[in-house]
């Protein structure tokens, strides 16, 4: 990443990594946070949510100030 917030563009790309979710961790979130929801449909969007912030606050904690939505 740029060394200052002046060097940031607008609509600049920044990859934060990867992650896995296993069968177990989907089954334990919806049971905790998305009663009813079907595995069958992949990730509630509270969970792909709760992971990719998760992603950004450990990718971008030494960056400089970001711009933000």
């Amino acid at each position: 990443m740029p060394a200052y917030f002046e060097d940031l563009s607008v609509g600049q790309v920044a990859s934060l990594g990867t992650t896995a979710v296993d069968d177990r961790t989907l089954a334990a979130f919806i049971a905790a946070f998305a009663p009813g929801w079907s595995p069958d449909r992949g990730a509630p969007d509270a969970m792909v949510y709760a992971i990719w912030s998760r992603l950004d606050a450990a990718a971008s904690a030494d960056w400089p100030q970001t711009k933000r939505v």
